[in-house]
């Protein structure tokens, strides 16, 4: 028997002994969740002259100030954690104030008012100017309304990812163990193309 063919023996040996999955691998991430709905301008008009969207992908993300509006809605998945993160600046948005709502049976529920510093001109020594606010929601649909002077707002969830399984298919397995027994091949081509 040649190195190869014997090469080939051992390697038909191990992927034998390693029983194969088809179970994908998952990841847990945290993902951005765009508004869906706002009382603010379809287009809003950001510093630099900029336009951004009100809702949806790359959606500004700030309160009040040029016609943005004073809610936000989001669609997010009942019982999944989500971080909302508030922040603020030292010009105009810097009042980080709002009432968190959720919708349970078509009917607006408030979760909590949160009070945060309002940076409007300063702020304390050592304050990052934002605050995280995780909550679960119990519904589809969340409402962050300001009730400030203005500030931004990103939401966040938790989602799983479902990620290419590093472990072989029982598919896999059963064409890589024919190709290795092809490696044993007496013809050339058979071997060559066994390889590729």
């Amino acid at each position: 028997m040649s190195i190869v063919g014997i090469t080939g023996v051992f390697f038909s040996v191990v992927l034998g002994l390693s029983q194969p999955t088809t179970a994908p691998a998952v990841e847990k991430k945290w993902v951005q969740v765009w508004p869906s709905e706002s009382n603010g301008r379809k287009l809003v008009r950001a510093s630099g002259g900029k336009r951004y969207p009100s809702t949806g992908p790359g959606a500004y993300n700030y309160f009040r100030w040029s016609g943005a509006g004073t809610w936000k809605r989001f669609k997010v998945r009942k019982g999944v954690p989500a971080i909302i993160r508030a922040n603020a600046d030292t010009q105009s948005l810097g009042d980080i104030a709002f009432r968190l709502s959720e919708f349970v049976n078509g009917k607006k529920v408030q979760r909590l008012t949160f009070r945060g510093p309002n940076c409007v001109g300063g702020k304390a020594r050592g304050d990052p100017r934002y605050r995280l606010i995780y909550h679960v929601p119990q519904s589809e649909k969340l409402e962050i309304t300001n009730t400030g002077t203005g500030f931004y707002v990103t939401v966040y969830q938790l989602v799983e990812i479902q990620t290419q399984s590093s472990t072989l298919t029982d598919k896999e397995h059963a064409k890589i163990v024919k190709l290795i027994k092809k490696m044993d091949n007496d013809s050339w081509k058979v071997r060559r193309q066994a390889q590729s």
